[in-house]
């Protein structure tokens, strides 16, 4: 099973679950919608993988939905916990060197999660890895969603916000059938 983190429009999360499962239920009737401690953020559980998914959510352009990103790790906002998760997910890279460092979290938790970004840089350089936030091979992406953080590993040209979903997706479509040959 994959997990993703759906974040909607402000106040418009029914229409966006519907969107959502418009887009995938023909082909995961199984599929499953976790709610969240924020409000216009939930989780799907699906057996798709995750460029099927991807795939089938971005073909039908939605409206309501401002994320998607996959879960590959979920943990507290633990400084040491989150440093030890994301550089966990790092081992698994082999030829990639350009990463960019990219969190997302509320104003309110600016003060506390400042230093760990910061000492994550500090890591991720020590580790070997170029920091490019320009054109980046691999993003190292860290939410907080309530009093947790997902983390996960995001292809550069994975379209993740609703201002860039329209245009990515038509690429990242295209992608996904040359890739598979139809």
């Amino acid at each position: 099973m994959v997990e993703f983190l759906v974040v909607s429009v402000p106040n418009k999360e029914a229409k966006a679950k519907i969107e959502l499962l418009d887009a995938i239920l023909l082909a995961d009737k199984d599929v499953k919608i976790i709610e969240t401690e924020q409000k216009s953020a939930f989780r799907i559980v699906t057996k798709l993988n995750e460029d099927d998914f991807l795939h089938l959510v971005f073909s039908s352009l939605p409206r309501y939905i401002v994320r998607v990103v996959p879960i590959y790790k979920t943990c507290s906002l633990n400084k040491n916990e989150v440093l030890a998760s994301a550089l966990s997910l790092l081992e698994d890279l082999n030829s990639t060197k350009k990463i960019k460092v990219e969190l997302k979290s509320k104003k309110s938790l600016r003060s506390l999660l400042d230093p760990i970004k910061e000492e994550l840089l500090k890591a991720v350089r020590t580790k070997g890895y170029e920091l490019d936030v320009i054109s980046p091979e691999v993003i190292l992406y860290l939410e907080t969603i309530g009093n947790k953080m997902i983390i996960s590993l995001l292809r550069s040209t994975l379209p993740l916000s609703l201002y860039s979903l329209r245009d990515k997706a038509c690429k990242f479509v295209k992608h996904i059938t040359e890739e598979k040959g139809t």
